[in-house]
């Protein structure tokens, strides 16, 4: 009898554990990255493009996708996204061209048709839904 009391302790570590979005690369499909997302808990889109170039832009900060931030991306491999934004020439010096600025390398846990969520270094959690 004394060990069925702690059934319910077990359980719940069990149902905690199962909720984590896991970091297996089957949940990774590199193709269904391509195209547009917004973030799940905000405003902010990005558009993956094919070529390895996109956007970024926030509706709420009263910018639209076609004013929006550019960017540049590629696969490190199976599950690490490389993220890097142009800034525009002004900005960046005089020499005309824009002054690349590197986001990071993220750990893509999900992305398949619906969800795409990657996380930081530090452990931050990105998750977008597809628009």
């Amino acid at each position: 009898m004394s060990r069925l009391r702690y059934l319910p302790f077990l359980l719940c570590l069990f149902f905690f554990a199962s909720c984590e979005e896991s970091e297996d690369p089957s949940n990774v499909n590199q193709s269904a990255l391509i195209g547009r997302w917004q973030k799940v808990n905000g405003t902010e889109c990005r558009r993956f493009d094919s070529n390895g170039h996109g956007v970024k832009w926030d509706p709420s900060d009263d910018v639209m996708e076609d004013e929006g931030k550019r960017m540049n991306w590629h696969w490190e491999d199976s599950k690490t996204l490389y993220i890097e934004f142009e800034m525009d020439a002004e900005i960046g010096g005089s020499s005309g061209e824009p002054t690349v600025v590197p986001e990071d390398y993220f750990t893509v846990v999900r992305a398949d048709a619906t969800n795409l969520v990657y996380k930081s270094d530090d452990g931050f959690l990105y998750s977008f839904k597809r628009i």
